[in-house]
């Protein structure tokens, strides 16, 4: 790709079989990363996916969406805020009873929970852990002891 050409120009100049084939290998890879989700009624029958285990290919994109310099500048400046008071609020106990409130109706975040209480029950045994974030699902940090 030239210096100056944008990837979407890039993109647009391929052959439809490497569009093809680009799609293809992409999909595969969000399946084999779990980047997948659930399909809707409206793709996938219900009486042709009776235990809702079908996944298909989460939307990803092929090039870059253009986002606007302000709004950049303006979470850069928020960022250090932001995750001081998300890694404290994943650090509070207020946690614990919201997430008993909902288990009896979502067996993924009640067996999630389980894990975590065993594993504080035991005791940690590493000074830095990875914390998956119950409440969505995919996304993990890291955490350790903070200054506040």
């Amino acid at each position: 790709m030239a210096a100056n050409q944008s990837p979407q120009n890039y993109i647009d100049q391929l052959p439809n079989v490497q569009i093809q084939q680009l799609v293809s290998e992409i999909k595969d890879w969000t399946i084999a990363n779990g980047l997948a989700v659930r399909p809707p009624p409206a793709l996938v029958a219900v009486e042709n996916n009776p235990n809702g285990i079908l996944a298909v290919p989460a939307p990803v994109t092929l090039v870059p969406s253009p986002f606007p310099r302000a709004c950049f500048d303006e979470a850069i400046a928020v960022q250090t805020d932001y995750n001081k008071l998300y890694a404290h609020a994943a650090l509070e106990s207020w946690l614990g009873p919201i997430i008993e409130s909902i288990r009896d109706v979502d067996e993924f975040v009640a067996k999630l929970w389980d894990v975590h209480l065993a594993v504080k029950s035991a005791g940690y045994k590493q000074v830095c852990l990875l914390r998956v974030k119950i409440l969505a699902k995919y996304r993990g940090h890291f955490s350790w002891p903070l200054p506040f």
